[in-house]
């Protein structure tokens, strides 16, 4: 199965050097594709958009026999994302993805005060994370109808 590996903003394929002959040793198919503007390839990265990106990488996808998987970083996670959202991947990892638009940093305080609430039923009772775990929760989406939360 072929496993795609997208960079992020200030970085190159050469970021995933030291993995993909891992990756190769369990059978993987791995390709590192430079993202549009990056490497010296054409295009003004000040001019591009993620959706530039997201066209570009859906079109490589659209190549293979089978949907490939997708390990992004950084922006590429952001990337990897919108790929499994339009399903044009067999799966997606996110490595600290870069966050969409819509989700607003809060603080540790107000993620465990969220998530004893909708963990209780609403009752204010500890939810499934301890103080400590909800410290490494670091945003939380304003608009959803109940919390969404991405840990660190």
């Amino acid at each position: 199965m072929k496993l795609v590996l997208v960079h992020g903003m200030w970085a190159g394929p050469w970021c995933w050097d030291r993995f993909i002959p891992l990756f190769r040793e369990k059978g993987w198919d791995c390709l590192a594709p430079c993202l549009r503007g990056h490497c010296g390839s054409n295009g003004n990265v000040g001019k591009l958009s993620i959706e530039d990106y997201a066209g570009d990488l859906e079109k490589l996808a659209g190549h293979f026999p089978e949907k490939p998987v997708v390990i992004g970083h950084s922006m590429g996670g952001l990337l990897a994302q919108i790929l499994a959202g339009r399903g044009v991947v067999a799966g997606a990892v996110m490595l600290g993805p870069a966050s969409p638009a819509g989700i607003a940093p809060v603080s540790a305080v107000a993620v465990f005060g969220a998530l004893s609430a909708a963990g209780a039923g609403g009752t204010g009772q500890p939810g499934p994370l301890s103080k400590r775990q909800a410290s490494g929760c670091l945003m939380i989406c304003p608009r959803a109808g109940k919390p969404n939360f991405m840990a660190s």
